[in-house]
């Protein structure tokens, strides 16, 4: 059974943040809309255990627990670069990512989230073309909407093909604002 490491950012521009590493890679990342215990409940189906949740606070995240030195690397690599892509200075994400529990289809889902520049939108029918299935945009969207690293793995890019915003998990207020992020520090870059 892994041990997954996770804690919550408080201060983002976007508020709460929850952020969780395996020794495989970036376990998770969730707005704090979603509540702490239906993340753990969630992501325990996911990786098999519930159990397996060690939170730690972020002056916690150079303690001396050996167990989990990898996981607190991944999250040090990941809040470093969350805060280079909040003040305007990443627009790509270089992160291992855990993708234990996700089906072949939401994996090549995820990998075409991967692929939509920073600044650019992309919607539910073209990533089910790409990923060869033109027919299932509602699937798209679901898996789209399973998306266990937001941000991280842009599904906020991800809109209608009326070119609305669609839906996203931590509201629809926060994916504009995400998407006016971009759109701004890509000017910068």
């Amino acid at each position: 059974m892994k041990k997954i490491v996770y804690m919550e950012l408080k201060k983002t521009p976007v508020g709460k943040i929850f952020i969780g590493a395996s020794p495989s890679g970036l376990a998770f990342l969730y707005f704090g809309k979603r509540p702490e215990k239906k993340i753990i409940e969630q992501e325990g189906k996911r990786f098999g255990s519930s159990e397996a949740f060690v939170k730690i606070g972020s002056a916690e995240i150079r303690s001396k627990m050996k167990d989990t030195e990898a996981q607190q690397k991944i999250l040090s690599s990941a809040i470093g670069q969350l805060a280079d892509y909040f003040g305007g200075r990443l627009k790509t994400f270089k992160i291992r990512k855990d993708h234990a529990g996700l089906t072949e289809f939401e994996k090549k889902v995820l990998q075409e989230l991967d692929k939509i520049p920073c600044g650019k939108t992309s919607s539910y029918q073209e990533i089910a073309k790409k990923v060869g299935k033109p027919k299932a945009a509602r699937a798209v969207g679901n898996a789209v909407g399973r998306n266990p690293f937001s941000l991280i793995t842009p599904c906020h890019r991800v809109i209608k093909s009326d070119g609305s915003l669609g839906g996203f998990g931590a509201g629809p207020s926060i994916k504009k604002d995400l998407l006016i992020h971009e759109k701004a520090s890509t000017r910068n870059l």
